[in-house]
């Protein structure tokens, strides 16, 4: 975890303590404000279900009256970043709700007044940044156990959901992405004429640091979709962010839109994928309406141990490098 990641954990600990806080306070003003304005949310294993901020906000207002006395506590989080502008959490939740009058809003138990509700579950949030500001995008809650206490004593209210199906049911949002092959992206590749006029642009000029390269003949050909081939490349990064700049002995016109295109040629030349299962990942393109290029793959033995890559392409034919590190 880098140093702005530190401080993104930090912001987004900040914004869920302001939300319990407002929740606590009936200060709905305040949770509306850490909130996106298309936040869904999901109360009680899915018993209530909110879509907009402003739905969200009015459910609020509803369950905890005036004269309610409410306790929240959101402890031990485990933030997940999904890039620079997303992020997921879950925190343990107890919580205490004084009721002293009736309140129909609350539908899953009796509610005649003169209860105290306590529980404990877990919150599963999604968090989305606007310029400097994180937000709730999604935030739900399930249940381990739920109690009600009355003047005759204590009734145990059945969990919503079972612990498991809890789980499932909180990610649901998350099933495509679950079923997609896990991937980060490597880097971005960009074919140059001028190689050390290229590094000079990107490094003076837009502030990238220069990396390592490498200069090969004729070994990467096939892999390359081209039959004479030399190549020269150098890294370059910013942000998080890196490129590939690769100079070819010279380049030539755009090929036919019906086929992947050579690498040599300028512009835009691939997106690489680090995967963990190059074959796995490449089942998921077919599936998905994309084409892999068998030929291409190539296993490169490096210090650390194999490297193999393999090329495919979205259904336009923009290459796409599926790569898998040791």
């Amino acid at each position: 975890m880098d140093l702005r990641q530190l401080v993104d954990l930090e912001l987004i600990r900040q914004l869920k303590y302001r939300y319990m806080r407002g929740v606590d306070t009936r200060d709905i003003a305040l949770i509306g404000s850490c909130l996106t304005e298309g936040a869904t949310a999901s109360y009680s294993g899915g018993a209530y279900i909110m879509e907009g901020r402003d739905a969200i906000c009015a459910f609020i207002e509803r369950v905890i009256d005036p004269t309610s006395g409410t306790s929240h506590i959101a402890v031990h989080p485990e933030i997940e970043f999904e890039g620079d502008n997303r992020a997921r959490g879950i925190w343990r939740l107890e919580d205490t709700i004084q009721f002293t009058r009736p309140n129909p809003a609350v539908k899953h138990v009796d509610i005649q007044g003169g209860e105290e509700l306590q529980g404990a579950g877990y919150y599963y949030d999604e968090y989305e940044r606007d310029g400097s500001t994180w937000r709730i995008s999604h935030t739900s809650y399930g249940r381990l156990y739920e109690r009600v206490a009355r003047l005759g004593g204590c009734v145990d209210v059945p969990s919503m959901i079972d612990i498991r199906e809890m789980r499932n049911q909180a990610a649901v949002r998350h099933k495509a992405a679950q079923k997609s092959v896990k991937a980060r992206v490597s880097h971005f590749g960009i074919c140059v004429s001028d190689l050390d006029r290229a590094i000079c642009f990107y490094r003076d000029g837009l502030g990238f640091s220069e990396g390592g390269g490498i200069e090969v003949a004729d070994t990467l050909g096939n892999v390359m979709g081209m039959d004479e081939f030399s190549l020269r490349t150098r890294m370059m990064s910013l942000g998080g962010i890196s490129i590939e700049l690769l100079h070819f002995p010279r380049s030539q016109d755009p090929v036919r839109a019906d086929r992947l295109r050579a690498m040599n040629h300028t512009g835009f030349t691939h997106m690489a994928l680090a995967v963990e299962d190059v074959d796995a990942a490449a089942r998921l393109v077919v599936a998905h309406g994309g084409i892999v290029f068998p030929e291409t793959r190539a296993v490169l033995e490096t210090d650390e141990g194999p490297v193999t890559m393999l090329y495919c392409a979205d259904p336009d034919y923009t290459r796409v490098e599926l790569v898998s590190y040791p």
